[in-house]
């Protein structure tokens, strides 16, 4: 009984992270358990399959996204048809927060939104150099510590996942990343996010501001 429960045929880190993964899932399976599991500092315990920031990125995310130390964040691209629209959407851990970054450039630079609000919770930015011209609407909102465990919970699921296969398009780029540190671990790429992280970059979708739009 004891060997099966040791998982011997398995390499002793994916046995780790494999044994990790299904304490998180009891854990999470109670109230209080969840609220233990998902603390802040199981952030990103168990993790498997990661690489440092750039080597992970196809694309470079505003400033806004790139700040996030530990967190997650998906991204859109538009390719071909749809050049020209992008957007990322990440939850902050470390500060409770979550932040929306959609792109206009080139023939969809007058799609952007006319006469946002500039504040501490939204502001639009306009960059315009000789390569690149694009209009940038960014969004931000407070989420609750009951929000972040919930996140945190869902995303230890995938630090310790192996790959999940896209779904295939052409005409478009959607990736969910992973960011702890100088670790990170990313999903995706041209097509459609499928399995455990579509459901984060749903997860995060749904904690959007409804006055933000679609």
């Amino acid at each position: 009984m004891g060997e099966f429960m040791t998982a011997p045929c398995l390499p002793r880190s994916t046995r780790h992270a494999t044994l990790g993964a299904i304490a998180i899932v009891l854990a999470c399976s109670t109230p209080a358990g969840a609220a233990a599991a998902c603390a802040d500092q199981s952030f990103g315990v168990g993790k498997v399959n990661v690489c440092t920031r750039e080597p992970c990125r196809s694309f470079t995310p505003p400033e806004e996204i790139a700040r996030i130390s530990r967190g997650v964040y998906a991204e859109f691209i538009g390719l071909f048809i749809n050049d020209g629209i992008a957007s990322w959407l990440g939850a902050d851990i470390d500060n409770a927060e979550l932040i929306e970054v959609r792109r206009f450039a080139g023939r969809r630079l007058g799609s952007a939104p006319q006469g946002s609000a500039n504040g501490e919770e939204g502001y639009v930015r306009e960059t315009k150099t000789d390569r690149v011209h694009w209009i940038e609407v960014v969004r931000r909102r407070r989420i609750t510590q009951k929000e972040v465990a919930e996140l945190i919970c869902a995303a230890n699921l995938l630090w310790s996942a192996g790959r999940i296969a896209s779904r295939q398009r052409t005409d478009v780029h959607n990736a969910l990343f992973l960011v702890d540190g100088d670790s990170t671990k990313s999903f995706g790429g041209p097509g459609e996010l499928d399995g455990e992280a579509r459901a984060m970059r749903e997860r995060l979708r749904a904690l959007r501001d409804p006055t933000w739009g679609d």
